[in-house]
């Protein structure tokens, strides 16, 4: 394995065109919400896992507005810039959602609960509890493994050798 280290040598802007994709929306939303400033995304797909994690973001303070069907206008609020919801984030039937912001929220300062619909409330949710956990996360789940996700602001996460028993 080859270690790749950059010096930051100023912000980055650029534009890139990938086709529309539901993976991609998501993490492109998480991407835009965590930034500092405007996000426009273009061809987002805007199915109900991306409605949920769109509001998910929403009620921890970041504006999204929808341009048109596939366009949406983010103003981030920067990596540590998300508040606290006042509810536990309802992530519907996203798993994708649910992943990936377990590990976004593990960073935040303060204590957050996802929950979703009955069929994501039995999905096994181990796979990405143990290795945040791993790292430092202070993260739980039900005794089944499964959500609702419970998080506790941490002391740090530090970098993990992880191999994924696939």
């Amino acid at each position: 394995m080859v270690d790749f280290v950059s010096k930051v040598c100023g912000p980055l802007s650029g534009t890139v065109r990938v086709p529309s994709d539901k993976s991609i929306s998501h993490r492109a939303l998480l991407f835009a919400s965590i930034a500092e400033g405007e996000s426009i995304l273009h061809k987002v797909l805007m199915g109900e896992d991306n409605k949920a994690t769109m509001t998910a973001m929403q009620s921890m303070g970041v504006t999204i507005e929808s341009i048109d069907a596939e366009t949406l206008r983010v103003q981030g609020v920067g990596l540590f810039g998300l508040q606290q919801p006042d509810d536990p984030l309802n992530l519907g039937n996203s798993r994708t959602g649910i992943r990936l912001l377990a590990g976004l929220l593990n960073a935040q300062p303060f204590e957050s609960r996802m929950v979703g619909d009955a069929s994501l409330m039995q999905r096994p949710m181990g796979r990405i509890v143990k290795p945040l956990r791993m790292m430092g996360a202070r993260i739980g789940m039900s005794l089944e493994n499964t959500p609702p996700l419970h998080i506790l602001p941490s002391d740090g996460l530090k970098g993990i050798r992880y191999e994924m028993p696939v």
